[in-house]
């Protein structure tokens, strides 16, 4: 088996295999779970599992390099031919027809392995055109005839054999052709006259073949030998199947076609040994049995927590098989004939198990969650967990909104706001930081030869955006004072439409209120209206008095008043308006240590004096 998982190479999910994934979970999505729907066909449900398993076999091999796809091809045709062996022995508990006939569509199904010459011979006699003549080679002839008897497929033995040139006039050939004729079936009779006729048929074959009459030709002996219970032969005949069930289902077919008296798990080992003896290309490896056969035997015992067990060990396919089939039986309430204790669990674990292989992938993340709802019992937990290792970089916005939505949409509280500061520090991670050293070369004409050094403006933007719904408080400060430095630095604020939808939102965090408060007094200052310096004063008085700005502000905020003043002479403050208005600019000064601010106190000192010698009715 390949080191790597089944459904991923160098780390990528192929085309055909992420089909078979989606497909799979759309048909696990489909599955009635209400436990009185008793009209459920389950097993046209695992028809359509086995179908899509198929179809992906039928995509990498024709894929553009199948060579690379050659182990995952493997796992899926042995993960095809377990679950349907497993659907014949566990699930389909009410078939009508007779094990013998299952066994001998699943080999017909799988183990249909010819070689092109026997494939171009079967193509002329289903077309009527085949004729075999005297100068013809007859070994791919003979070969045929006897694989066609060994799988069951008596009808077209018959058809081959008659299209021999001797037929006509070879008593022992139509003979044979006669046995395999009348060979009773058992979907004609009730299984006890079946028995009775298949006795009876089979003793008849084993008195023709005591009479010596096919000791001259080999061939028809082989298929007499085999239809009168000759056991030996199958030592022989191993050589003729690609595998030791194929072996064995020709043995039950001819030797115990009501598998009354059969140990079927004994039966597989002989079959094994004598398979593995005679093949060439099993024979210098020792006839034990391999992890692949082990499974087929648990499935001959009816042994479901092996099969389970044995699968989870040898199956390359991060348990996509035991996750589907497992909840198909669940589903159909046969985990209980199995007396598997606390089946739900078991269920649950393998959901949980396969989700989290699919929260590995990029685009695949999201059907884990629909496994995931169907754990009633511990799925929510899981999730939790699970959507926090959901990768995030700093462009997977659409992303990050559908690990929110789906986290609100299950009450998974903690997931937003964990989402909302990964993000927010993915982007802030992009970001140039400014600090107090940065404040040293702030005036303007520095400000214009450093802007290379300036954070991006998109980036700071976002990362204020993600805080923001958050709710860290720690880190929007943080984005604000990244906001106010930015301003410092350039004269500018990173991005302005930010502020459109802050405005109309209550702000808890006061940095970010301030901000916010501040962008609005610059805006507001350069308006013409008349009414505009009056806004503006107020704004200013209401940002110094707050006390929430960062001390490396404080300067600027100084400055900004001082311009305000000077330029709106028609600023009028009551006289405990300005004498707040005094007290704020001499703490911020000290705050500060910034220069002298005798102009702005003179202003301040007009003002007051205004404001005594004419009321003051601008007030808001």
């Amino acid at each position: 088996m390949s080191q790597l998982p089944f459904f991923k190479y160098n780390n990528f999910f192929s085309h055909p295999v992420r089909l078979l994934i989606r497909e799979s979970h759309a048909i696990f999505a489909s599955i009635p779970r209400d436990e009185t729907d008793d009209k459920t066909n389950y097993i046209a449900i695992s028809r359509r599992y086995r179908s899509i398993i198929h179809e992906c076999v039928e995509n990498l091999q024709r894929a553009q390099n199948p060579a690379q796809n050659s182990s995952q091809i493997v796992t899926l045709k042995e993960l095809e031919v377990i679950w349907n062996l497993c659907e014949i022995l566990l699930l389909d508990i009410n078939q009508t027809t007779t094990l013998i006939s299952q066994l001998r569509s699943w080999i017909k199904m799988h183990f249909d392995e010819l070689s092109k010459d026997l494939k171009d011979i079967l193509r002329q006699l289903e077309a009527g055109s085949y004729r075999l003549t005297e100068d013809a080679n007859e070994e791919s002839y003979w070969n045929l005839v006897l694989l066609l008897v060994l799988k069951g497929e008596t009808k077209k033995a018959i058809q081959l054999l008659s299209c021999h040139y001797q037929f006509q006039r070879n008593d022992q050939m139509q003979l044979v052709a006669s046995m395999l004729d009348t060979m009773p079936l058992s979907s004609q009779y009730i299984v006890h006259e079946f028995a009775t006729r298949w006795d009876t048929w089979s003793s008849w074959c084993q008195r023709e073949r005591e009479t010596g009459q096919f000791d001259s030709n080999p061939n028809l002996l082989y298929i007499v030998r085999l239809v009168s219970q000759d056991h030996t032969v199958y030592d022989e005949l191993a050589s003729k199947c690609d595998t030791w069930y194929h072996l064995m289902v020709a043995y039950l077919l001819y030797s115990d076609p009501c598998i009354r008296n059969t140990d079927l798990a004994d039966l597989s080992r002989r079959m094994i040994s004598i398979h593995k003896r005679n093949h060439p290309k099993f024979s210098h490896l020792r006839p034990d049995p391999s992890q692949f056969d082990e499974i087929i035997i648990s499935a001959f015992e009816y042994d479901l927590m092996s099969v389970v067990a044995r699968c989870c060990a040898y199956l390359d396919d991060n348990w996509w098989f035991v996750t589907h089939f497992v909840d198909l039986l669940h589903s159909c309430n046969r985990l209980s004939m199995h007396q598997i204790t606390e089946s739900d669990k078991l269920r649950e674990t393998f959901l949980q198990d396969y989700a989290s292989t699919l929260f590995d992938d990029e685009l695949l993340w999201p059907l884990g969650v629909s496994y995931l709802d169907s754990c009633p019992n511990t799925g929510q937990h899981f999730m939790e967990i699970l959507l926090t290792r959901v990768s995030l970089t700093t462009f997977d916005e659409a992303k990050a909104n559908k690990i929110i939505s789906i986290a609100k949409k299950r009450s998974l509280s903690n997931i937003p706001k964990a989402v909302c500061l990964i993000m927010a520090r993915n982007w802030l991670r992009r970001t140039t930081r400014l600090s107090d050293e940065s404040m040293k070369s702030s005036d303007k004409l520095q400000r214009r030869s450093t802007k290379e050094q300036l954070p991006s403006p998109i980036d700071l933007s976002n990362a204020l955006y993600w805080a923001i719904k958050s709710g860290e408080n720690s880190l929007i400060t943080y984005i604000s004072d990244q906001y106010i430095y930015y301003y410092c630095k350039s004269g500018t604020f990173p991005d302005k439409s930010i502020f459109d939808s802050l405005c109309r939102i209550p702000l808890e965090n006061e940095r970010l209120a301030f901000l916010t408060k501040y962008f609005e007094f610059k805006e507001i200052s350069n308006e013409s209206r008349d009414d505009a310096s009056i806004e503006a004063g107020n704004l200013m008085r209401a940002l110094l008095a707050s006390k929430v700005y960062p001390k490396f502000f404080c300067k600027e905020l100084l400055k900004d008043t001082k311009t305000l003043l000077q330029s709106k002479s028609q600023i009028t403050f009551s006289p405990d308006q300005t004498l707040d208005l005094m007290r704020s600019v001499q703490e911020i000064g000290k705050e500060s240590m910034a220069e002298d601010n005798s102009d702005l106190r003179k202003n301040l000192v007009r003002g007051m004096a205004r404001s005594l010698i004419k009321p003051v009715s601008n007030e808001k």
